[in-house]
């Protein structure tokens, strides 16, 4: 039997693998968060979604007439200088001019970084304006949105790619404390066990995603989030599926193994018990009686010295 202390190895070493599989799964999604579409989808369709619940419509037709004066022209209202120009606007409903313009902000945001879509608002006459977009130190108060750019995703993907590092220094002494077959169940049993809580919550989020229905921010970022959701749930879900298959390759093999080894020793064991053709089967040296043989060429005693004494 191996010694327990190797068992204990094999647990500690399977538990390490595991909390880097889910590290790197978690880096791993918000890298796929923090992709373009998905990135500019977010901020564009909850921006815009919270800038038509507060109606501002009241004044859009004096805002297409100074579009029509200045075709050319990027303008300003009420001291926020917008990424669009005047011809762009003309002819557009109120909501399809938000969407338009939250959605130039959105790939400013995304390929710029959060301190250029600041230029847009540098112009506000209102401290609380110039509050909305700083926070104490003068940095960005874009909150969850501020990682919604093509700076985040880089790093968090380079980040990702060295997370998978420690799984693999992990398994070895992993499978070098297993067993057998053990060594290939150790590999799926860490797969699925790491994966499975992405598989499901991924899952759940592509079923509530994938219909949302009605207006509002919550429906404006659940068909945002319903591609990446899909996708990782796809994602996840076929690494589960490995990891149970492996698993179960792995009870398969162990199985096998054990009734071949079961199989080859009933042979050699009927094959000792068995004497060989030819010979005579061995006779056991006191036949009957308690005394011993008669010698050749003797007769066997008769009478009552013959019976069993008491």
């Amino acid at each position: 039997m191996r010694r327990s202390w190797k068992v204990d190895a094999k647990w500690l070493f399977g538990l390490a693998c595991v909390a880097a599989v889910i590290a790197a799964g978690g880096l791993y999604s918000a890298s796929k968060l923090t992709e373009h579409d998905p990135a500019t989808g977010i901020f564009t369709g909850v921006m815009a979604s919270f800038a038509k619940e507060n109606d501002a419509s009241d004044g859009f037709e004096e805002l297409q007439a100074l579009a029509a004066a200045s075709p050319d022209q990027e303008f300003t209202i009420e001291g926020a200088t917008l990424p669009v120009r005047g011809h762009e606007i003309v002819g557009l409903s109120y909501d399809e001019a938000v969407d338009l313009v939250v959605g130039r902000i959105a790939e400013t945001l995304y390929t710029e970084g959060p301190e250029a879509v600041e230029q847009y608002f540098q112009d506000a006459t209102g401290a609380d304006s110039e509050g909305a977009l700083e926070g104490d130190g003068g940095d960005s108060n874009l909150g969850p949105f501020g990682l919604l750019t093509r700076g985040s995703h880089d790093t968090i993907q380079r980040i990702f790619t060295f997370s998978l590092i420690p799984i693999v220094v992990l398994a070895i002494p992993l499978l070098l404390f297993s067993h057998r077959f053990g060594r290939l169940g150790s590999v799926g049993v860490v797969l699925a066990v790491g994966t499975a809580p992405f598989a499901g919550l991924w899952l759940i989020a592509k079923e509530v995603t994938m219909d949302p229905g009605g207006d509002g921010i919550g429906a404006a970022l659940a068909q945002a989030l319903s591609p990446p959701a899909g996708d990782l749930s796809s994602t996840f879900l076929t690494l589960l599926i490995i990891g149970i298959a492996i698993v179960l390759a792995a009870v398969a093999g162990h199985t096998g193994f054990a009734l071949w080894e079961r199989f080859q020793s009933r042979p050699a064991t009927a094959a000792e018990s068995t004497p060989p053709k030819g010979e005579p089967e061995a006779q056991p040296d006191h036949p009957t009686g308690d005394g011993p043989p008669p010698s050749s060429g003797e007769y066997p005693p008769i009478g009552p010295s013959s019976l069993p004494q008491p």
